[in-house]
């Protein structure tokens, strides 16, 4: 193991392939992609070690290899890299001249540095759920549609207003998993609309939510945004996250669920579904969801065919 402190990212050789690499995503750095591990979806012969996910500032490499699915993500932004044309014999590798070079190409576009949220108080639940709100627990419009259901949400100087809809079974699904599982929120929509979505519709007690986690607390991949959970600072064995976007939990798609993402239709049941699930955790006394909702969902399959076919 050893310290690098002034990272930079180098130009793929004419295979293709990455060879001592070092890419800033979000609050973490991806370390020392080398020979030494098969990737099929990058090519026959392409091999890497994994560098562990660590804070900015430090970055400690292990030279240790990474199973496919637990670091998922890691494909889709090395395909990312590959656009990338940078000369890695700078001589000057400033933390902000690094940051200017890439924040400025347009083809590897993330939220660089955000400060990290800090870490909430220890439940004494075993399990911590984590869920997803847009399309998972309630969906919202800009417009009215004159459906009962749909609620204006006042949210502190907004500029345009939201009609939200509740999806069905939710008030039972939080109250039947809350019983043993520390509930969380982990939205990308901004942190007003969240705050106001939990207090006016689905948790006005405050009965469910221990913490809430928003835009701001998501590491941003091009387009999408990225929940990583290891800054709940949870047990991961013990974690589930629940959401209709499979990229949304790309770092740790064997902690995720993926639920059908809800449009407003009223004769859905899904939260139905998801709560037999959770309780089949609790009853089943799994040590380790990560297996557990492997085995049951086999994500990492979806993952890597999406990737195989891109």
């Amino acid at each position: 193991m050893f310290i690098l402190n002034n990272p930079i990212i180098a130009q793929s050789d004419i295979t293709g392939s990455f060879i001592g690499h070092c890419a800033i995503v979000g609050r973490f750095v991806l370390l020392d992609i080398t020979f030494g591990y098969p990737l099929r979806t990058l090519g026959n012969g392409i091999f890497c070690h994994f560098a562990h996910f660590c804070h900015a500032e430090t970055f400690v490499l292990h030279n240790s290899h990474f199973p496919f699915t637990d670091f998922i993500c890691l494909f889709f932004l090395f395909w990312k890299l590959k656009t990338i044309k940078m000369n890695s014999n700078q001589d000057d590798h400033s933390e902000k001249k690094v940051f200017k070079r890439k924040k400025d190409n347009s083809s590897f576009n993330m939220s660089w540095f955000t400060p990290l949220p800090t870490i909430p108080e220890k439940s004494k639940k075993l399990y911590t759920a984590v869920l997803d709100l847009d399309h998972t627990l309630v969906h919202s419009l800009s417009k009215r549609i004159g459906d009962p259901r749909y609620k204006i949400i006042n949210i502190p100087q907004a500029t345009r207003r939201f009609y939200t809809a509740v999806r069905p079974c939710c008030a039972e699904f939080l109250e039947s998993i809350s019983e043993y599982y520390e509930v969380m929120l982990f939205t990308a929509g901004t942190t007003r609309y969240a705050n106001a979505v939990i207090d006016q519709l689905i948790d006005p007690e405050h009965k469910y939510f221990s913490y809430s986690y928003c835009r701001p607390d998501c590491a941003q991949v091009d387009h999408e945004f990225v929940k990583d959970l290891s800054i709940l600072g949870r047990d991961l064995s013990k974690t589930v996250i629940m959401d209709d976007n499979m990229m949304s939990f790309c770092c740790h798609i064997d902690n995720g669920i993926l639920v059908e993402p809800w449009d407003g239709d009223a004769k859905d049941r899904e939260l139905k579904t998801m709560m037999r699930i959770f309780h089949e955790i609790v009853d089943s006394n799994v040590e380790d969801v990560r297996p557990f909702l492997r085995e049951r969902f086999q994500l990492y399959k979806i993952f890597e065919d999406s990737l195989v076919t891109d």
